[in-house]
């Protein structure tokens, strides 16, 4: 079971009761990942991530480099703590093998007194960084003074809010039309007591594009009624808040979305 699967499960319990929510581990049949029991019916879920691949290798770096639920790297070797922002074409498993490298070499390159100003990205036009930008995937580079931590943490490329909507219904449709999705939520639909299935789309909170339109902002999103394309099918969009608690969007193609708090 992976992170979206694990959350997943999480929410449909607290939705559904612990008893009734079934994990198919094996899925040999070409079943959903989960069924659940709903009143007197049976709904099978699959669950599918819709995550780019900087989320991706950043999500896969932070796993096997630092302690489950923190998001920086320590480092005694630096002076400061900085904020490397990423491009969308960052390569980020080759860049974290070097930045702590790089960052030393920023230090030293720069007077201590440009450094204790705060804010580096002031000094993004410089010959020096706006090469050392092009050649490692950095968008920009900002200090924070601390007192007990030395560092570095790797933050996701900004979006616009007109791109991150954007970005998030292209991937929530992508994720909609996948042959393998649709043929799992048509599995053993319009037998007796099978109805309903429901499409969970994760999106990464590493994901700033997506994650910070989704989950950070109150405008409700109108998702096509050609990408419910199984009858009687729901679209679940669903993330991360904090290590306690997951936002939920229910969509349909009948009634207006609901949205809520899920405590996991």
């Amino acid at each position: 079971m992976d992170h979206a699967e694990a959350l997943a499960k999480k929410i449909l319990v607290n939705k559904f009761g612990e008893e009734k929510v079934i994990y198919h581990e094996a899925q040999s049949n070409g079943e959903a990942d989960f069924m659940v029991y709903d009143k007197s019916t049976r709904r099978y879920v699959e669950v599918t991530s819709a995550t780019d691949s900087v989320s991706k290798e950043l999500r896969a770096v932070i796993g096997n480099k630092i302690p489950q639920g923190e998001r920086y790297f320590k480092s005694d070797k630096l002076n400061y703590f900085w904020v490397v922002r990423l491009k969308v074409t960052s390569k980020v498993k080759l860049l974290e093998k070097k930045i702590e490298k790089i960052l030393i070499e920023v230090e030293n390159k720069i007077d201590n007194k440009e450094l204790i100003c705060g804010d580096f990205y002031n000094y993004m036009a410089s010959d020096y960084l706006c090469s050392l930008y092009q050649d490692n995937g950095i968008d920009s580079l900002s200090l924070f003074k601390s007192e007990s931590e030395t560092g570095y943490f790797l933050a996701m490329p900004l979006g616009k809010a007109s791109e991150d909507k954007s970005k998030l219904m292209a991937d929530i449709g992508r994720e909609a039309r996948k042959r393998d999705n649709i043929r799992k939520m048509n599995y053993r639909l319009g037998e007796e007591g099978i109805t309903k299935p429901i499409l969970m789309v994760f999106i990464d909170s590493l994901d700033n594009y997506s994650a910070s339109f989704a989950f950070d902002n109150s405008e409700i999103l109108e998702i096509p009624c050609e990408l419910f394309s199984v009858e009687g099918m729901e679209i679940w969009v669903f993330s991360y808040i904090d290590n306690n608690k997951a936002k939920l969007d229910i969509f349909n193609n009948v009634g207006a979305p609901h949205s809520e708090i899920v405590n996991v």
